[in-house]
């Protein structure tokens, strides 16, 4: 379960963290999509809603199938950069390919 108070704790640090464990770029679509399929729809509700007002990043969900089914929060092109930008800072070399080329 996923609430507004645990989405609150989140920093920009925490967001990294969040990408580098479960998050994806697509070089293709130059989108990003974080991993919520523990949360399902109801928890995209509550954690698109918290990004649209804490960073004003618009998100939709996707429902992935193969080895990592589940269901996905992606950001537009735009907002991906954002969201890039927003966790840059952060991002350990090992995992650079999470953010390389789409800032």
């Amino acid at each position: 379960m996923v609430t507004r108070e645990i989405l609150n704790r989140l920093n920009e640090l925490g967001l990294a963290v969040w990408h580098m464990d479960d998050g994806s770029r697509s070089k293709r679509s130059r989108t990003v999509r974080l991993s919520i399929q523990s949360f399902g729809l109801e928890g995209f509700e509550i954690i698109s809603k918290w990004f649209q007002e804490k960073y004003a990043l618009k998100s939709h969900p996707v429902t992935r199938k193969g080895s990592s089914k589940g269901t996905a929060l992606r950001f537009s092109v735009e907002d991906s950069k954002r969201f890039l930008s927003l966790v840059y800072p952060h991002i350990v070399p090992c995992m650079s390919r999470k953010v390389g080329g789409a800032i």
